[in-house]
Formats: structure tokens, C-alpha cells, sequence
């Protein structure tokens, strides 16, 4: 990869990592209309897909009640 292609890809990662390696990717501009914020995580989101392959998503509203329960459907069926 050229130096141009790695400073384009560091570019777009996303200021915030849970430990160091996993993306934080805030949503909640997106959510709220804005077409700078949607654009900005459309780019964070890709990047993280073609670089680490999952990430996390904060600002997406849900409650943590309703994750607990997705969390415990899961592991139960």
C-alpha cells in the first residue's frame, strides 16, 4: 500500500477504539438528520468493515434493558 492509501485509510478510522482495537462508531447524529454526521459514520463504518471486520455502535437509542434482552435471547434460543 502507498504512503497516500494508508494516510486515506488511517483517515477514516474512527477517533474512538474500545481497547485500543475495536471502533466506536456514534450514530446519533445520523439519527437525527444530520447529513455531516451520516456521512461521517458511513465512512467510519466501512472503514471498520474493511479493516477490523465488527465494531461498536453507540447513539442508537436503544436501551440497555432492551440489549440485556436481545443479549439473553441469544444465548437461550
Amino acid at each position: 500500500m502507498t504512503l497516500m492509501a494508508e494516510r486515506a485509510v488511517a483517515d477514516r478510522a474512527p477517533a474512538a477504539m474500545v481497547a485500543g482495537a475495536i471502533p466506536l462508531i456514534d450514530v446519533a447524529g445520523h439519527l437525527a438528520g444530520d447529513t455531516e454526521a451520516s456521512r461521517k459514520a458511513a465512512t467510519q463504518l466501512r472503514w471498520a468493515f474493511e479493516n477490523v471486520g465488527f465494531y461498536y455502535l453507540s447513539g442508537h437509542g436503544v436501551p440497555g434493558s432492551g440489549l440485556s434482552v436481545c443479549r439473553l435471547k441469544t444465548l437461550t434460543g
